[in-house]
């Protein structure tokens, strides 16, 4: 296996995971070629809001580079075959005219863009495919309709599907079809598994955990399937599962009890990413994921929409230490100053570079709390939308340790005036902003003036 071979194979393995393309991207500049740039920008892109003005910079550059380069041309013209766009530097689909031109050309097609996802006109069954000896070129499979129980049946069963790495299934694959997939010794070089929205309940969850071999598997969607805290702590506990990176379970069933059950289990110590959005984990639940032994190598948590209350900054000042987490979201729970005071005590919170607290309950006291944070030093987002803040907070945020790394700071219908505007506008700090956002606060037109005249465009008022 080459060089290049290798790298793009480490991508398949995990092909949602930035940190392989990336050292793809280093390979391709050590090899002279420019295309390395294109997966930077897109990958970051990928990473941050499409409302932010850097998103916007960087959509302009990938179109400048796309249309400079020959990377379009350089694929294989096929009849019958056309190609989708660039995603994260490699090519996102490729569509096939006809079930005959899936036949003909899906060795070429595959060959040229190894993690391109399959698309086919019309109501072409699973059972063609799963039939299909031109199948074994399949890495990246989607099915967008629904598609119950004996498909996924068929595709489980299929020996020409065993080279898959990445599979997302439309709804209504039911129970049974989760079965067969989880007992499918053809599946087993999957990374990649989304069953989001299928309302299996606890039955999907529960024959993954039992399932031997799923042991490649490093990011798996069970949003919107309607899991309980029993299969979640079954599933926890298991060890079927043992590379698991990323975990989504947005949308659920999950109580306090879930979240401590990922908490407490060593089995999900190579997460680095949970998804627990709109669940109820609670106050205890939010306690315990901040401060597990077990989450260390976590770098993005959600916990936004759980019903938590303010933390106990007891509870959190006495975690563990860390730089590993980099996102935190929190908003839409009822935080309150207290939980902000929590937060900003918190050692894990050490590396943060992005914290969403939208709708959170505070007022002054928190965003001082903030502001005043040892852990906080690396923020640059920072969003506080609709909350009690006013002008001392404001004041606060504009002199922080953070102000100097801030890059995208939201502070949309507050409670801020032309006191704690000016002093934004004045602060020696924020010079790497690409975005401050003070729209729907009591401003008068001089403090207005004021903030155009400092960050211009890179203001909403």
């Amino acid at each position: 296996m080459t060089g290049h071979e290798g790298l793009v194979q480490a991508i398949l393995e995990d092909t949602e995971d930035d940190v392989a393309r990336l050292v793809y991207a280093d390979w391709l500049d050590e090899q002279g070629v420019p295309r390395g740039e294109l997966i930077r920008a897109q990958v970051r892109m990928h990473q941050i809001s499409p409302d932010s003005p850097r998103w916007r910079a960087l959509y302009e550059r990938q179109e400048k580079l796309i249309v400079a380069s020959r990377w379009l041309a350089e694929l294989p013209q096929l009849q019958g075959v056309s190609w989708g766009p660039f995603e994260r530097g490699f090519v996102r689909l490729v569509y096939f005219s006809s079930w005959k031109a899936f036949r003909t050309h899906a060795e070429r097609a595959f060959a040229a863009a190894p993690l391109a996802e399959m698309r086919l006109p019309g109501p072409y069954l699973l059972s063609n495919l799963a039939g299909t000896p031109e199948a074994r070129h399949l890495r990246v499979l989607g099915m967008a309709e629904d598609m119950g129980p004996g498909e996924a049946r068929l595709l489980a069963a299929s020996p020409h599907l065993t080279g898959l790495v990445h599979l997302r299934l439309g709804l209504s694959v039911g129970a049974d079809g989760v079965a067969a997939l989880a007992a499918s010794p053809n599946l087993g070089y999957l990374g990649v598994l989304s069953l989001s929205g299928n309302r299996f309940r606890d039955a999907g969850a529960l024959a993954l955990a039992h399932s031997p071999h799923l042991a490649r598997l490093r990011r798996l969607d069970l949003s919107l399937t309607l899991t309980s805290d029993a299969a979640l702590t079954e599933l926890a506990d298991s060890g079927a599962l043992p590379n698991l990176r990323a975990l989504a379970l947005r949308g659920n069933e999950i109580g306090e009890a879930g979240a401590l059950a990922l908490a407490g289990a060593p089995a999900c110590g190579k997460l680095t990413e949970l998804y627990l959005t709109s669940n109820r984990a609670g106050r205890a639940g939010l306690e315990s994921l901040l401060t597990s032994p077990h989450l260390g190598r976590l770098a993005r948590l959600d916990v936004a929409w759980n019903k938590a209350s303010a933390p106990r900054e007891e509870v959190l000042a006495g975690g563990p230490p860390g730089t590993a987490l980099k996102v935190l979201e929190l908003h839409g729970n009822e935080l309150g100053d207290k939980g902000a005071a929590a937060l900003a005590a918190c050692p894990r919170l050490g590396g943060l570079e992005e914290l969403y607290l939208d709708e959170a309950g505070l007022g002054d006291r928190g965003a001082v709390a903030l502001a005043r944070s040892p852990h906080l030093s690396n923020l640059t987002t920072l969003h506080l939308r609709q909350n009690a803040i006013g002008d001392a907070g404001s004041e606060a945020l504009a002199l922080a340790p953070f102000a100097e790394s801030i890059e995208d700071l939201v502070l949309s219908e507050n409670g801020i005036g032309d006191r704690g505007a000016r002093a934004l506008a004045g602060s020696p700090h924020l010079t790497n902003l690409w975005r401050l956002d003070l729209s729907r606060n009591p401003l008068g037109e001089g403090s207005k003036r004021a903030l155009r005249k400092r960050f211009g465009k890179r203001v909403g008022l």
